[in-house]
């Protein structure tokens, strides 16, 4: 903890609660309107098969089909930014790769070279949480503000300490200009990416320059 000040710990905090407000405003105006609109066509569909008109019934239900995976791929996606799921049955290595893939699902554009070189239980549960969220939030501010279409990932062991490293070719920024800003939103999410990685005890390093990239290297002793 030493060297975070209360104010970081606050920003980290406000930073926390904007984003619980932003999935909730998800969760409320997208899928309820989705889930709505499914239980309309459900409705008529019945009303339809009961009416006699089973084809026409059956028609509306595979109308339907779209909708629901829809809903269930949100849900997953939101899920995910909350908690990863698959960190509790896989393990932070695979998880690591199924993020990938669906993140390039989603920004094809960008292409992920992963580079790991840590076992599984080399890696304490805390970090493997820590390593997921500082993942998320890197690729995400790449995906926003970076115009990258290549990031290189490395996760590592190295003199007892697990390092990660995450590196783009996108345009880069004023790092000086950006890190003297006093509000996430202003900062590209750098201050509190920052100060969470201290906040557990990690290292945390970022290089930039306009036209030359971004890269992030955090690290923690294990």
């Amino acid at each position: 903890m030493a060297g975070i000040t209360q104010k970081s710990f606050s920003r980290i905090l406000i930073t926390e609660e904007r984003e619980a407000g932003r999935i909730a405003r998800q969760l409320h105006h997208d899928l309820r309107q989705v889930l709505s609109d499914i239980e309309s066509d459900l409705e008529n569909a019945v009303r339809q098969i009961e009416g006699k008109e089973a084809e026409t019934g059956l028609e509306s239900l595979r109308a339907l089909i779209p909708k629901v995976r829809y809903s269930a791929d949100e849900l997953l996606r939101i899920g995910a930014h909350i908690f990863p799921i698959p960190l509790e049955d896989i393990g932070i290595l695979a998880t690591i790769s199924w993020f990938c893939r669906e993140f390039q699902k989603t920004y094809s554009g960008i292409q992920i070279e992963k580079q790991i070189d840590v076992r599984e239980n080399e890696i304490p549960y805390f970090l493997k949480i820590m390593i997921y969220k500082t993942l998320r939030d890197a690729l995400a501010n790449i995906a926003t503000h970076s115009k990258a279409d290549l990031v290189h990932l490395s996760l590592l062991k190295k003199n007892k300490r697990i390092e990660l490293t995450i590196q783009d070719n996108g345009k880069g920024f004023d790092l000086g200009e950006a890190l003297k800003k006093e509000t996430e939103r202003e900062t590209l999410g750098l201050l509190s990416l920052r100060e969470r990685v201290k906040l557990s005890g990690g290292a945390f390093r970022i290089k930039s320059a306009i036209g030359n990239g971004t890269t992030i290297h955090t690290s923690w002793q294990i």
